[in-house]
């Protein structure tokens, strides 16, 4: 049994904060929001590509945008003698703990070099997700 990385890499990026810099006078309250989805796909035989999905809004107390990034994070990885019984856990828990910490990252670098406070994304198990989604069918 055996989990290879291949590779990790960018597959879109977007950073935007079209009011800047207006917003760096304003004295607010900056609330920040994540959202995140991945996939899987087949590529063939035994690879398998992860593309971690996110956008993280920061916005004012009057919901105004500051910046909002737009992130695709890809990993490859080579899977074999995984028995057909583990392959969903592997693929649902496994790859997306290796990929995460580098979109982690990444949204802190861009947010820090783009003149604001690193924004810092909390750690995720990936284990209770899966879990979740297995106990709701």
């Amino acid at each position: 049994m055996s989990i290879s990385l291949i590779t990790i890499y960018t597959k879109n990026m977007h950073y935007n904060s079209e009011n800047t810099p207006v917003v760096f006078f304003n004295e607010s309250t900056i609330s920040q929001n994540l959202e995140l989805n991945f996939h899987i796909n087949k590529m063939n035989n035994d690879n398998y590509e992860i593309v971690m999905k996110t956008v993280v809004k920061a916005t004012d107390q009057n919901k105004n945008l500051i910046y909002e990034i737009f992130i695709e994070k890809g990993g490859l990885f080579s899977i074999k003698d995984i028995p057909e019984d583990d392959l969903d856990e592997v693929l649902n828990i496994n790859l997306p703990s290796i990929v995460f910490p580098y979109l982690r990252q990444e949204i802190e670098n861009i947010s820090h070099y783009s003149g604001f406070a690193p924004f810092h994304v909390q750690p995720i198990s990936f284990y209770e997700i899966y879990q979740n989604k297995k106990s709701k069918g």
